[in-house]
Formats: structure tokens, sequence, C-alpha cells
């Protein structure tokens, strides 16, 4: 299983990165470092070293940096840090900000439901009943194991998108029933892009929940260099 929750695909397009950087696709609610301009192993490290002081909880990296066994090997000499491969997707995990802030990340959260069944995306109307799923899986699976490598061979799970989307603290995750399809392909999206990581909102629940609105504005505060944009994709993979 590969976790591709947050990879959005633009027939065209570009590839809008984490770090702000541009290649072949886009990816807007995850952030997958570009490693394009630098090394590999320096590029690694910073994002290593990002997470041990605290600037998020998690990073998912790109599969350039090898497989999970490397990745721990290259940041032996880090503390605090877990390296978690779910299938083949690799996340560097904070574990003590993640033990210490996870009630409050997961409360916090807004979900939205983008799901292929229905017309449009819609916010998640049993938010709670996920929330408890999803809070239940990161403490079986990482916040209950202390070892630096923690491999999960997790069958196709309808929560992962979500989970990878929690673990990442952004303030919007999507929540997708079906690994294949979703119904966000020439829906109106809402980007806000900031120095670490960038995510999306369909354009129409930004402007009418409140408390999507107000998620977005205490990013702005926290990133006074966030930016804004619209877009529309026509093929959206998940």
């Amino acid at each position: 299983m590969e976790l591709l929750g947050c990879f959005w695909l633009l027939g065209g397009g570009r590839y809008l990165d984490g770090l702000g950087r541009f290649n072949a696709r886009v990816a807007l609610n995850c952030n997958v470092i570009d490693h394009s301009l630098c090394s590999k192993l320096s590029e690694l490290e910073a994002i290593a070293d990002s997470i041990c002081r605290g600037h998020r909880s998690a990073a998912l990296l790109d599969k350039c940096f090898g497989r999970p066994e490397e990745v721990c090997e290259k940041l032996s000499r880090f503390r605090n840090i877990q390296i978690v491969a779910v299938g083949t997707s690799i996340f560097i995990v904070n574990a003590l900000r993640l033990r210490s802030l996870w009630p409050f990340v997961l409360q916090s959260i807004v979900f939205i439901d983008i799901s292929s069944d229905l017309k449009y995306p819609v916010r998640c109307l049993e938010e709670s009943s996920l929330k408890i799923k999803i809070s239940d899986w990161v403490v079986e699976h990482i916040l209950g194991n202390r070892s630096c490598l923690v491999k999960i061979d997790d069958e196709w799970n309808e929560n992962l998108v979500a989970i990878a989307g929690a673990l990442l603290e952004y303030p919007v995750v999507y929540h997708c029933t079906s690994n294949f399809s979703n119904s966000l392909s020439r829906v109106p999206l809402y980007v806000l892009k900031t120095p670490l990581f960038s995510f999306s909102v369909p354009l129409s629940i930004w402007q009418t929940s409140p408390l999507v609105k107000l998620a977005f504005k205490h990013v702005a505060i926290q990133f006074p260099s966030a930016t804004y944009s619209e877009v529309i994709m026509d093929r959206v993979a998940v």
C-alpha cells in the first residue's frame, strides 16, 4: 500500500511542494520535500533538524531518500525522532512533540469528506467518530511504540489519508473512503502556501465555514508570509 492521499495530480500542471518549489506535479496537501536543489543527505538532515526543533510534529519524505532502514541509519544522530513507515510511505516524527500536543492537534482539525460517492466535498458528518478512530490508530502504532524505526504493514485503510494529514498537522484534512477515486476533480480549491507546507480546501467550504476560515487565520498568524491562490484540477489522484 502506498499512501498518496495528499498528492494531487494535475495534467499539464506543475508540482508545488512543501517548500514552495515547482516540478512535474502538484502536491497541495502534503509537505513532501523536493530534492532537486541540494544533496539528498543534506536535505534529509535539514528536514530532520526542523522536526527535532519542533517546527512540526512530522514530515512525509519523498522516495528518493531511500528505504526506511536507510533513512533511520542516516538520521541516527538525531534524538527524539522516529522513522515511521506505513507501507511505502515514510514519515519523520518528533515523538516527544507529538505525544505532548496530539490531543490538541487532533481536536483543532476540520475534516472534509471527499469520498467518490459524493457529488461535492462536504464537512465530515461523523467527525467525532473519525477523530476517535484516528487517535486510536496513532496511539496504537506510533505513540505506543518507542522504537526508532516503526514499520506498519497496514492494508488499505479508509482513514489513512486523514491520519497522514493529522500527523502533518494540517488544520484542514481530507478523508476519503476509496483508494481509487474522490469528488475533488474540477472542484475549485483554495490553497494556502507557507515556507514549510501547503494545503488546500474546496473553495465553497472555505467561503461558507467560519471554522475553516479561522483555521486559515491561525496559520496566517503563524506564517505572515503565507500566500493564497485558487486552482481547479482536471485530475485528482488519491
